[in-house]
């Protein structure tokens, strides 16, 4: 019986250290799926200060083209638009959904109404089609009249407003470098929420691997 007792603790030892190995073989990866204006415009433009504190993790991003195909699958974190409401999932609210216009500061001198975007072309993101309908309509303005411009989202709208294409309608939390170095100016102060937030989404048990818990703490203390 001793030595039943043994080998079977034996083996329990060697499970553990299996399990163990196998973590700490994955542990230093982080994956990540974001549609790809999440990771030009707010990653990408953060990521030298995670790397700067967790030099040792290898953080993987990939891109959906549709915000409604971020999934999990394989990915330790998504950042989803909604309610925070996905089952079996853990989710964190890292911003609110606030779209705000920004343009080139020379065009923005000539906009003082909202009557007055009606005079430009309005890039319009593909991912976020009824964004500009929504936005007309608040500022009781007809959709019909508008110049819209499809681009396949709003990291392009940016970059086209940033060339004086247009006026882009798009997540505030998307501009602010270009804001801060004068590339983009806001022509309005008018905003709007549609009541939905931007998320890190999880598996449960992911906060529980050292790395994605150390992830989600720098996510949070730069969003």
């Amino acid at each position: 019986m001793q030595l039943a007792t043994r080998v079977a603790e034996l083996f329990d030892r060697v499970e553990e250290a299996v399990h163990e190995a196998t973590s700490l073989g994955r542990t230093r990866r982080v994956r990540l799926k974001v549609i790809p204006s999440f990771a030009i415009k707010w990653l990408m433009p953060r990521l030298a200060t995670f790397y700067a504190s967790h030099a040792d993790i290898d953080l993987e991003v990939a891109t959906v083209t549709r915000a409604d195909d971020v999934s999990l699958g394989d990915a330790d974190f998504v950042v989803r638009r909604g309610h925070g409401q996905w089952p079996g999932t853990h989710a964190e609210a890292l911003f609110d959904d606030v779209l705000t216009l920004a343009c080139a500061p020379s065009m923005a001198a000539a906009i003082h109404h909202p009557r007055d975007v009606l005079e430009h072309k309005l890039l319009h993101s593909m991912i976020a089609p009824t964004s500009w309908d929504a936005w007309l309509a608040q500022q009781g303005l007809p959709a019909a009249d508008a110049r819209l411009v499809p681009l396949a989202n709003a990291a392009l709208c940016l970059q086209a407003a940033v060339q004086g294409a247009g006026i882009a309608l798009t997540q505030q939390a998307y501009m602010r470098e270009e804001l801060a170095l004068g590339m983009l100016a806001r022509p309005l102060d008018v905003a709007m929420r549609s009541g939905e937030s931007y998320y890190l989404v999880s598996a449960p048990g992911t906060l529980d691997i050292k790395p994605c818990a150390e992830f989600a703490a720098w996510v949070r203390s730069v969003a």
